[in-house]
C-alpha cells in the first residue's frame, strides 16, 4: 500500500517485562480421613496471576515520499499494522493481566525428621486464558500458552550446619517437570529460504495481476503444536 518510490529504515527492538504472584492452599488428607495411608498426603490448589508487558518497539527512520496521512497505509509503521492483515501485525500491545492457570494436585512427604525433609507432588495445570490468535507479532502471552499441562516435582530441604547449633542453615532443592499437551495453534510461516516472504503480496495463479492477498493471510496456518516438556 506504499508508493513505489517509498524508502525508509525499519528497526525492531522487542522488550519483555513480567511480574506476578501466586496464591496456594494445601490441606492434609489425614485431617479428613483417619487412615494411615493418607497421613502424609495433601491436596493442593494454586492460582498464579501474572502481568506481562511485551513491546516490539517498531520504529522508522529516514522516511522518503510517505503517503497521505488520510490513507490507511502511509508509512512503515502503518504498513505493518495493515487492517487487511488477519495475522502478524506489528503494533504495540497493551499490558496483559491474567490468571494464567489453575493447578490442582496432590503431594506426599517421603521423609521428615524436623530438620531435613523430601516431598513429591503431582498436579494438573488447567489454563484459564484463551488461545493466542496470532493476530499480532510478539503478542503478550502468559502461562503455558493455554496448553493443558501435567506437572511432577520434588522438593527437598537438607541441613548444612550441625544439629546442636543454636541456628539452622538449610539447602533447598526444587525440581519440577511440566509436560504440555499438544493442541492446535495458528503459526505464520515464511517460504523456504525466503526470509520476510510472509509480508509479500500474493495472488492465485489464474487471478489478474491487480488482485492480491497479503501473504500473512495465506501463510498463517492452524497446525498441531507439541511443546512436550519444559
Amino acid at each position: 500500500g506504499l508508493p513505489e518510490n517509498f524508502s525508509g529504515y525499519l528497526t525492531i527492538a522487542p522488550s519483555y517485562h513480567s511480574c506476578g504472584f501466586k496464591l496456594e492452599a494445601r490441606h492434609m488428607i489425614g485431617d479428613l480421613f483417619d487412615f494411615p495411608l493418607f497421613k502424609k498426603i495433601w491436596l493442593s490448589l494454586s492460582m498464579p496471576f501474572t502481568i506481562n508487558h511485551q513491546n516490539i518497539n517498531l520504529t522508522q527512520q529516514d522516511i522518503q515520499n510517505p503517503g497521505s496521512t488520510t490513507d490507511a497505509v502511509y508509512d512503515i509503521v502503518t504498513a505493518f499494522n495493515n487492517a487487511n492483515w488477519s495475522f502478524d501485525k506489528m503494533a504495540h500491545r497493551p499490558v496483559k493481566k491474567a490468571l494464567t492457570e489453575v493447578r490442582i494436585g496432590y503431594g506426599t512427604t517421603i521423609f521428615s525428621n524436623g530438620r531435613a525433609f523430601a516431598a513429591t507432588y503431582t498436579s494438573l495445570s488447567i489454563p484459564t486464558i484463551k488461545k493466542p490468535t496470532n493476530e499480532y507479532l510478539f503478542e503478550p502471552q502468559v502461562g503455558n500458552d493455554a496448553h493443558i499441562g501435567a506437572i511432577w516435582g520434588v522438593t527437598m530441604q537438607l541441613p548444612i550446619n550441625r544439629k546442636d547449633d543454636s541456628y539452622q542453615v538449610n539447602l533447598h532443592i526444587d525440581l519440577e517437570n511440566t509436560y504440555l499437551m499438544k493442541d492446535h495453534r495458528y503459526r505464520t510461516f515464511d517460504l523456504k529460504e525466503k526470509e520476510w516472504s510472509r509480508f509479500l503480496l500474493l495472488r492465485s495463479k489464474f487471478e489478474p495481476l491487480n488482485i492480491t492477498v497479503p501473504g500473512v493471510n495465506i501463510l498463517t496456518q492452524k497446525v498441531m503444536v507439541a511443546p512436550h516438556h519444559s
